[in-house]
């Protein structure tokens, strides 16, 4: 069996394994945790495995395995992949967002409330890739004199709006929660857009 990570040959003992699950475990524990370094892609016998294939193949015999090629990424990596994926899709929350106030200026309540889910997990997913930068890059930030770049000022204040957004919905305050929408949030997110690209830009020269 020939094991792979970022196509670089590692040698694992694979005795007292059974199946690919325990396989990834290993490598997981013994290789890319050490290095801090997460499991990004699996591919089993020359096929690139999706996430429901990996669930899928989890108790694949590892005596059938003839060669694993595992992709990772390191924290840092991660971040940067994900102020790239930021770059389109805050704008596109921006629209939505517009999208929304116009529904509820039509009385289409519930379907401004559906489309507000796709808000709220998309704040969720910038929500970690934003704690991420303070956790792991805080350094660079400093050395490079950017903790008061306005994406980052920004990106603060985000966490404060959406959990009084949040909130305001819950309590069924609607009025807070539209003047919010419309004053608050709108607003951050536009200046986030704005500012993501030039911050990418300088967190990574």
């Amino acid at each position: 069996m020939q094991i792979f990570i970022n196509n670089e040959s590692i040698e694992v003992d694979t005795n007292n394994l059974i199946n690919l699950s325990q396989l990834i475990q290993k490598v997981e524990t013994s290789t890319l945790e050490p290095k801090q370094n997460f499991l990004t892609s699996i591919k089993l016998n020359n096929k690139l495995l999706d996430d429901q294939e990996e669930i899928d193949f989890a108790e694949y015999p590892i005596e059938k395995i003839n060669n694993l090629e595992l992709f990772a990424s390191s924290p840092k990596d991660l971040i940067y992949d994900g102020l790239q994926l930021a770059n389109t899709i805050l704008p596109e929350m921006h629209k939505l967002i517009s999208t929304i106030l116009e529904y509820f200026e039509q009385n289409k309540t519930s379907e401004a409330y559906q489309e507000f889910q796709v808000i709220t997990d998309g704040l969720m997913w910038f929500t970690t890739i934003f704690n991420g930068i303070e956790e792991h890059l805080l350094d660079n930030l400093k050395e490079k004199e950017l903790t008061q770049h306005p994406f980052i000022l920004n990106g603060n204040k985000l966490s404060g709006v959406f959990k009084t957004l949040i909130e305001s919905q819950e309590n069924s305050d609607q009025t807070l929660f539209l003047d919010l929408l419309e004053y608050d949030l709108l607003e951050c997110i536009g200046l986030l857009s704005n500012s993501c690209n030039d911050f990418y830009q300088k967190v990574t020269q």
